[in-house]
């Protein structure tokens, strides 16, 4: 819950939200290299402002399961003709007992939503070549930025 909370501290304190001196003082602790999830934290930091980091946690461990389903389902979707196929693909993707069992304690793994959707623009970009190549590149790069930062 301190990884969630530390972005909306550090952005509104004016300190950098992926290292900080708060943890292990002097030296201090690059969050990049933990378990930490600086974008999920800031993008729900108006949240963790209102109803506090528990809330944010238990938003985040919902959000995390059903957003990883809905993205398996969208990959999943584009390969098969039934919309019934493809839910129980992204139900068994993103509920299936390992995720359930990471979501008791395990934030920064329940998180899955952007693989899939990071295949798709591959899937696009090599496969099925429908759009421009600079568009998709930059969709990319900026998954792979965002993966990189969960």
């Amino acid at each position: 819950m301190w990884f969630l909370s530390w972005p909306h501290f550090a952005l509104a304190h004016g300190l950098n939200p992926v290292f900080t001196t708060y943890l292990d003082y002097p030296a201090g602790v690059n969050l990049m290299a933990n378990t930490s999830m600086p974008l999920v934290g800031t993008v729900l930091s108006p949240i963790t402002a209102i109803f506090g980091p528990v809330f944010t946690y238990n938003t985040v461990e919902t959000l995390g399961l059903a957003l990883s389903a809905w993205s398996a389902y969208l990959l999943i979707r584009r390969h098969v003709v039934s919309h019934v196929a493809a839910g129980l693909g992204g139900l068994l993707y993103g509920f299936s007992p390992w995720m359930l069992g990471e979501s008791l304690g395990h934030a920064h793994v329940t998180m899955a939503f952007l693989p899939p959707i990071v295949f798709i623009a591959v899937e696009e970009a090599l496969i099925r070549q429908r759009r421009r190549p600079l568009p998709i590149g930059v969709a990319l790069g900026v998954l792979g930025a965002a993966q990189a930062s969960p």
